[in-house]
């Protein structure tokens, strides 16, 4: 390799996904020539990869590449909790290049916010926010249930972020058929529960009057570093 020969690497040094989700590893090389890229599982130092070849029986384990592309990613598919650790991109240059990469599979869960009782007047509009730390990439499909039984689908909105999705339920003019438990079921993340009490007269704690139930900032459940590093290799 001439003197002066760069090899960029464009990492997320850390990557936090979400249990049953696909976890993307990033190395971008330049001016790769004939040299072979293989990802390395540091816990066992088992070779996964080497150039769009999978040595190992988990086909959870892929490499992908396009031709021409300076993009060589590990995929690991439906990624649990015991994929979590340190990944190594390899380029077998001498000495041998590398760049780790740690893994966090975290379990999907969602969250109601405000006290698990929550009290409403009749006739009130009773509002419930659920929050689940999924990305926006995930599957968003989040249902409502009321002591088991779907609700309909126009009394919430579902909206995602880069760290989480976020599902509004309104029940406008509540009675006491509306009283119960109501369950935030999100399709791949474990559900949250809530008793709710629609009442003719005043409750001294939790009681809404028309406004939303622990109206509070929504918490930011996945942190991501973004990093840039490049390697020179003089040879």
């Amino acid at each position: 390799m001439s003197a002066g020969h760069v090899l960029g690497f464009l990492c997320f040094t850390n990557v936090t996904v979400t249990a049953g989700q696909t976890a993307r590893l990033l190395c971008n090389i330049q001016e790769l020539g004939d040299r072979a890229v293989s990802w390395i599982r540091k816990r066992d130092l088992h070779i996964l990869t080497t150039d769009i070849f999978t040595y190992t029986s988990d086909a959870r384990y892929q490499a992908a590449h396009t031709e021409g592309s300076a993009n060589w990613t590990l995929l690991v598919k439906y990624a649990q909790a015991r994929d979590s650790g340190v990944y190594e991109c390899q380029v077998n240059t001498e000495p041998k290049l590398s760049l780790a990469f740690y893994l966090r599979v975290v379990d999907a869960f969602a969250t109601i916010q405000g006290p698990q009782h929550v009290y409403a007047k009749v006739d009130s509009t009773l509002r419930l926010t659920c929050v689940v730390n999924m990305p926006t990439k995930s599957e968003a499909n989040v249902t409502w249930l009321l002591d088991g039984a779907p609700l309909g689908p126009e009394r919430w909105v579902t909206e995602t972020s880069a760290e989480y999705v976020t599902s509004r339920l309104e029940i406008r003019s509540a009675g006491r058929q509306d009283s119960g438990t109501y369950t935030c079921a999100p399709a791949s993340a474990a559900h949250a529960h809530v008793q709710v009490h629609v009442i003719s007269g005043e409750h001294p704690a939790a009681m809404q009057h028309g406004e939303a139930a622990g109206h509070h900032t929504t918490p930011h459940f996945l942190v991501a570093l973004l990093c840039y590093t490049a390697v020179v290799c003089a040879r």
